[in-house]
């Protein structure tokens, strides 16, 4: 999260410091355990079909569902934006979908 928020900063916005991130990772690696798997049901049937075109819709979602429990928490501690219209979206989802996977592959080698 760290790395995207210094090298993408133009896409991917976290305010609050070293708090925010934590906050933010922790936030992702919840619902990476409660959310991603109920999408990935939801989701089958269209990937049966369209493969690439559900996965990233569903990081979309996934994405959009972060950043509306982030808007709910004291803006104090964490702000999550993704800036660039529906490129930024887009990129970002591509972004976190594919370290997703990769994270997958390397815990499973």
């Amino acid at each position: 999260m760290w790395i995207l928020s210094i090298k993408l900063e133009q896409y991917f916005f976290v305010d609050g410091g070293i708090a925010a991130i934590i906050i933010f990772a922790a936030l992702l690696t919840l619902m990476n355990m409660i959310i991603r798997p109920v999408l990935h049901i939801v989701f089958a049937p269209f990937h049966l079909v369209f493969g690439l075109i559900a996965t990233i819709i569903m990081n979309f979602l996934f994405i959009w569902l972060i950043q509306k429990i982030a808007d709910q928490l004291d803006p104090s501690i964490v702000v999550f934006t993704i800036n660039g219209g529906i490129g930024g979206w887009l990129f970002i989802a591509i972004i976190l979908g594919t370290t997703n996977w990769l994270m997958k592959v390397l815990v499973k080698a």
